[in-house]
């Protein structure tokens, strides 16, 4: 029993460090799916955008229209400077209008599209630092378990074969032993 507890430790650091990476797997799936939302978005509000514009220079030409009637049934002509001066300035509003909507959807998407960036760099940290936790934990168990059973390199009775030489600087494992396999 003494023999499995380092294997079942080291099993168990095995499986923390390869639940951490798929942790991190995981969390950059969802940003790369926040960020493709956080896209699709950006580009509904682009579409939005120019519906409202050309919505904006609809109601231009409207207005430019029933100033041209009111206009014509008050008597003045459609030449009249006053008249013209009038059309113009409802033309121009409307191109304002319709501009201001195409850049504040511009604005809106580009956005949306930083915000996209930013999820998918953060999915890709947290998977990078995944890996590195991952490390971590493998390193730790092992300095871990070098620690406790270290010592029992030394024991000559044979209960961890694999650890003889180890303090001694030796890295070959001890061909006499027996590992209890077979």
């Amino acid at each position: 029993m003494a023999t499995a507890l380092p294997i079942i430790a080291a099993v168990a650091a095995g499986v923390q460090a390869a639940g951490t990476i798929a942790s991190g797997m995981s969390v950059n799936a969802q940003a790369k799916n926040q960020a493709a939302q956080l896209e699709q978005n950006a580009g509904q509000a682009r579409a939005t955008s120019q519906r409202q514009a050309i919505q904006e220079q609809r109601q231009a030409g409207l207005a430019q229209s029933r100033g041209q009637a009111v206009a014509a049934s008050s008597g003045a002509g459609a030449s009249d400077p006053t008249v013209e001066t009038i059309q113009d300035n409802i033309a121009g509003q409307g191109e304002y209008n319709s501009l201001a909507q195409l850049y504040s959807g511009e604005e809106r998407a580009r956005g949306l599209e930083t915000d996209a960036a930013d999820a998918r760099l953060q999915g890709k940290q947290a998977q990078t630092s995944s890996y590195f936790k991952a490390g971590s934990t493998i390193l730790s168990a092992g300095s871990s378990l070098y620690s406790k059973y270290a010592s029992a390199s030394d024991d000559t009775s044979g209960s961890l074969p694999w650890l003889k030489g180890v303090r001694n600087g030796s890295l070959t494992p001890n061909s006499s032993a027996t590992y209890g396999w077979g």
